[in-house]
């Protein structure tokens, strides 16, 4: 919104000047043209008077073709220029020209002028970086002109003078507008344009689907606004009033029912008075005050959003992740100021949000609601090097206290070193969470996030203290860094329910669903003869599984620090979120824990069970529980039934090599089970068994002799559960296609 105000000392100077030009213009062509009419009129315009006109207006000017017939004049194909346009455009070109003249004044020997249309009409205002531009020099000149033409005008209630050069109206249609002020960098553009001038000289233009980029602010569409000043009256006195005026801000949000002033201030500089809502509605929601002045790229604007509940912007809102609106509410100020002269434009401000609640399949099962947030920012964006810096926001939420500080370089800033910053962007940021009652934090986040945390008693303090930089121009400079202390928190108590340690301690039943709305179970200890007690586990599966999984599996206490920079990394190559951190602990509670389905609340339920597994379990159990539930294949689940249907043997007496195929089926042992189909190794499979083998050995997980067999050991299936190969693959696709996927969207 701040962002429109540039467009006001142009626009208001071409309008003034475009149709003062075009009346003198038509004013000096009909006195030639009947001075002569009708027998040579035409011909006199072309040669005699339109010389003299340019010479008036010292500026070249072609008539592409002229027309005189009784009462009316028509010019086509006019074109105005000078020295000062833009290399690329004229000042002014006009399709066509009526003006309408008094026909027995003319025999009389008199001008008086009628109405005059002026249709397709394209002017190129240009203010050049030394401020020269192409329009100033016409003011004087025009407005001598005008001043002489009303001298002849008709007298209130008397006869006519001998000319009137005044028009008795002016319409313009069809027009187009386009300014290009180099010096202040402003770009304007606006078609169509639709202007009126009366006799009494008052101006109304209304201007509509008009942008303007600044280097004061982000590009702006305006979709119409209305300009009125009077011919007699000095250009800088031009006023802008914007009736119910429009602006898109975004695709999906729009400033509406905008009225108010821009009022000039001396040289460009601009007065704002402006007040609007958002989304249609017609309720005024917000304010704008200020000052702004392109030729010294300054600005100076306080904005004010009055409380307002989220029902107003029903047309916004609709069909969005917010919902239940009508109770939320928000609020808040911003002050923009752009010292003279000076590169940076600095805010500050604050808000307030209430009782917002939304919905997305991606973050819970069920609407996250009761969410607000307040705070303080502050900040700056420097234009010359393209930093945005926000230098702190102050938060709170549900009574936790955090600050985030951050930057973003834009491409095409300077550097230090004055060099041009390639097309990349990079940003920083820090997140600092002060130290808080473990409690108290897992009391703030919403239940629907957390659901099976609810039962939790914690003590001690809670703390954060994250870093992150990602340069899009070299991803693997990416750093994440800092500290989450939730290793401070102590659980009170164990849970209520069975489903977190109670459960796990002893045998437990483990439900899969292997289909939508088909589940399997299974016992998981040793009441199910297919249990396997990580004692009698083959240590090649063990290694095996750390080496693909999680290499220092009982070094940490649940997270891998190293591997969620990592996993940014390759993600960011990858332009999408494919790859996870998940340590085995993190993979046991997503598999007998949680849902599998990707949402941000599995998520956090997963890091916080993760930490408390770790707490409350030896590695040994987390590990034994891990190898007896996962999926090795389709409806093939734990570590006895895999080797068993696999190799025909027991988990213990398994070689290396078939060890480093079972850890190579995750993550998608669906489809990796049809190399059992066909008995036939994929060749990107031998290879990844290779690249195991070899970094078990370089890890001290294999003996020289036990690496050099394994490497001559040819993989050898068991078929007596194979099938037919036909039928084997039927049942693969079916359970790939069958199964629920864990996207969320894609239910």
């Amino acid at each position: 919104m701040l962002y429109t105000a540039p467009v006001r000392p142009l626009t208001r100077r071409l309008l003034y000047v475009s149709a003062a030009l075009i009346t003198v213009l038509i004013a000096s062509l009909a006195l030639g043209a009947t001075a002569l009419f009708p027998n040579i009129g035409a011909w006199a315009v072309q040669s005699r008077v339109l010389p003299r006109v340019a010479q008036e207006l010292g500026r070249e000017l072609s008539v592409g073709a002229v027309e005189v017939s009784h009462g009316l004049v028509i010019l086509r194909d006019v074109v105005v220029s000078g020295p000062d346009d833009a290399n690329t455009a004229p000042l002014a070109r006009v399709a066509q020209v009526r003006v309408e003249f008094d026909y027995r004044q003319s025999l009389r020997g008199r001008v008086v002028l009628g109405a005059v249309e002026i249709e397709g009409a394209r002017a190129h205002l240009v203010r050049h970086p030394d401020g020269r531009d192409n329009l100033r020099d016409l003011t004087a000149r025009i407005s001598a002109r005008l001043a002489g033409a009303r001298q002849q005008s008709p007298s209130d209630g008397g006869e006519p003078a001998q000319h009137s050069l005044r028009p008795t109206s002016l319409t313009v249609t069809k027009a187009a507008l386009t300014v290009d002020d180099r010096s202040a960098g402003i770009h304007i553009k606006s078609a169509p344009i639709a202007a009126e001038i009366d006799q009494g000289g008052a101006i109304t233009a209304e201007l509509r689907d008009l942008t303007v980029a600044s280097e004061l602010g982000p590009e702006t569409a305006i979709e119409a606004a209305v300009l009125t000043t009077k011919l007699s009256a000095p250009v800088e006195n031009a006023v802008l009033e914007i009736e119910d005026g429009t602006v898109r801000a975004s695709p999906r949000l729009t400033l509406s029912s905008i009225n108010g002033t821009v009022e000039p201030a001396g040289g460009l500089a601009l007065d704002l008075d402006l007040e609007g809502s958002y989304g249609g509605s017609d309720k005024t929601l917000w304010r704008a005050q200020g000052r702004i002045d392109p030729a010294q790229q300054s600005a100076s604007v306080d904005i004010a959003a009055e409380r307002f509940t989220f029902d107003r912007l029903d047309d916004i809102l609709r069909d969005s992740i917010v919902i239940d609106y009508e109770a939320t509410a928000l609020g808040g100020t911003m002050h923009v100021e752009v010292a003279k002269g000076a590169e940076k434009v600095t805010f500050t401000g604050a808000f307030e949000l209430d009782d917002l609640s939304v919905f997305h399949p991606m973050l819970a099962t069920k609407p996250v609601t009761n969410l607000d947030l307040k705070g303080e920012v502050s900040g700056y964006f420097d234009r010359e090097s393209r930093i945005f810096e926000l230098e702190q926001a102050r938060m709170v939420s549900r009574g936790i206290d955090f600050e985030v500080t951050g930057s973003a370089a834009l491409p095409g800033g300077l550097e230090p070193d004055s060099g041009e910053r390639r097309g990349d962007l990079r940003v920083g940021a820090h997140l600092l969470i002060p130290p808080v009652p473990c409690q108290d934090m897992l009391d703030a986040i919403p239940v629907a996030l957390v659901p099976y945390l609810s039962n939790f008693s914690l003590r001690g303090r809670f703390d954060t203290d994250l870093r992150l930089a990602i340069d899009w121009a070299d991803f693997e400079a990416t750093e994440l860094e800092g500290s989450i202390g939730i290793d401070n928190c102590k659980a009170r108590e164990k849970p209520h329910d069975d489903a977190i340690a109670t459960r796990l301690a002893d045998t437990f039943t483990h439900y899969v669903e292997v289909e939508v709305e088909q589940w399997i179970s299974f016992d998981i200890g040793y009441e199910n003869p297919d249990f396997v007690p990580i004692w009698d586990v083959s240590r090649h599966i063990i290694n095996a599984f750390m080496t693909t999984e999680d290499s220092r599996f009982y070094d940490h206490e649940g997270f891998i620090g190293r591997e969620f920079q990592s996993a940014l990394i390759k993600n960011l190559k990858a332009g999408y979120f494919r790859y996870g951190a998940s340590s085995i602990t993190m993979q046991t509670v997503k598999n007998v824990l949680l849902y599998r389905e990707k949402t941000l609340a599995r998520k956090l339920q997963e890091l916080f069970l993760t930490w408390y597994i770790e707490t409350v379990f030896e590695k040994d159990r987390i590990l034994e529980i891990y190898v007896n539930a996962i999926e090795y294949g389709p409806d093939l689940y734990g570590i006895g039934p895999a080797t068993q249907h696999y190799f025909g043997k027991h988990p213990r007496d398994i070689e290396p090599i078939e060890a480093v195929f079972l850890a190579s089926l995750l993550p998608s042992p669906k489809r990796r089970y049809e190399q059992f189909c066909s008995d036939r190794l994929w060749r990107s499979t031998s290879s990844k068994l290779k690249r195991i083998l070899r970094h078990m050995h370089e890890r001290g997980r294999l003996t020289d002799e036990e690496y050099q067999l394994a490497q001559e050991t040819p993989l050898v299936f068991d078929r007596t559960e194979a099938g037919p190969e036909r039928e084997c693959k039927r049942l693969v696709r079916r359970a790939i296609e069958n199964a629920r996927p864990t996207n969320p969207m894609l239910k």
